[in-house]
């Protein structure tokens, strides 16, 4: 299977390309998660300072125009490779 560094598969997705990504799910507010999600066909919008402070990225799913925010961390898949987050 292939693999690709975190910040280096972000490099290929933040000029709003299209991208599909699975992720574990997770609230820090309701401190619940763990369910596996997968959206395809997905961009990155524009950074937000708070988003970036807390490792998080926003994507916008353009079927319903919905925002969502994804930790860096719960990445498990982009464009089907599986995501290192260390070196």
């Amino acid at each position: 299977m292939d693999e690709i560094q975190i910040f280096e598969a972000l490099r290929n997705v933040r000029d709003f390309n299209p991208f599909s990504v699975t992720f574990v799910k997770y609230s820090d507010a309701k401190r619940s998660g763990g369910a596996v999600r997968s959206f395809t066909n997905v961009v990155m919008t524009t950074k937000v300072d708070n988003a970036v402070k807390q490792q998080q990225i926003t994507i916008k799913i353009p079927e319903s125009d919905e925002i969502r925010t994804i930790y860096l961390y719960s990445i498990l898949y982009i464009n089907g490779k599986k995501v290192k987050l260390r070196v």
